[in-house]
């Protein structure tokens, strides 16, 4: 598979005819089979809860939420009890970053959920704006399948 640093297009700004005018070309995201195969992929996956909004960061140029997470336990990489994620935004450029919905703020209060993280623009961020953060099992565990409505999903034509 390849890696989320050769699947993300950059964004891309070239300059017009005009002076000063530039074009703005947004990132483009991978959307992984299985929730396996984005584990292979991140730099980490953390089981844990995401708890509170504390501000904003950059990503890819664009305002990102930036959230805390509680820790339960690393399942790939390794780190504190306590991270400050970046939930990766879908729009960018002016654009609403988050047009159907920060899936962070849905995570806040829920039970365990898995989170599949980068290490970019130094911050964690969520791998991709649609694959970063699913429920997880009633064990604590990764599910083998996207949740219904997740990107890669079944029932979202994934």
């Amino acid at each position: 598979m390849l890696a989320v640093g050769a699947i993300v297009a950059a964004m891309l700004a070239a300059c017009s005819g005009f002076p000063f005018t530039q074009s703005v070309g947004c990132a483009s995201w991978v959307a992984y089979d299985t929730p396996a195969d984005a584990t292979a992929d991140a730099t980490a996956v953390v089981v844990g809860h995401v708890t509170t909004r504390t501000g904003s960061g950059k990503v890819l140029g664009t305002d990102a939420h930036a959230w805390t997470v509680d820790v339960e336990r690393w399942v790939k990489g390794s780190g504190e009890a306590s991270i400050r994620v970046l939930s990766t935004p879908v729009g960018c450029g002016g654009q609403d970053p988050y047009p159907d919905g920060d899936p962070f703020q849905d995570a806040v209060g829920n039970r365990s959920s898995v989170l599949f993280l980068f290490r970019g623009e130094g911050a964690w961020r969520g791998m991709t704006p649609l694959q970063a953060v699913i429920p997880a099992t009633p064990s604590g565990g990764i599910p083998d399948a996207w949740p219904p409505g997740t990107a890669g999903s079944p029932a979202a034509g994934g």
